[in-house]
């Protein structure tokens, strides 16, 4: 079964962490109950590419740093026993 509760009737409290994206936990002398999260904040296609577009771009030092990161990632495995 699932209840629904107006986000308005809770305490502003539970309200401002749900808005930071928190997670509450509820508890019985002690015992966790119950546990909740707000769902993610979903984007359209659309909003990702205007977002995208308005970005600033990438410092070289950024992009020195990614093309190191794929160079580890696609060296050949050593075998860490070998001596």
């Amino acid at each position: 079964m699932t209840v629904r509760v107006d986000v308005d009737r809770l305490p502003a409290e539970v309200v401002d962490a749900l808005n930071r994206g928190d997670i509450v936990e509820f508890e019985r002398d002690g015992e966790l109950v119950a546990s909740v999260r707000a769902e993610p904040k979903r984007i359209s296609w659309r909003e990702y590419w205007e977002l995208r577009r308005n970005a600033p771009p990438l410092d070289d030092d950024f992009l020195n740093d990614v093309e190191e990161v794929r160079r580890m990632l696609n060296a050949p495995m050593t075998d860490p026993w070998e001596s």
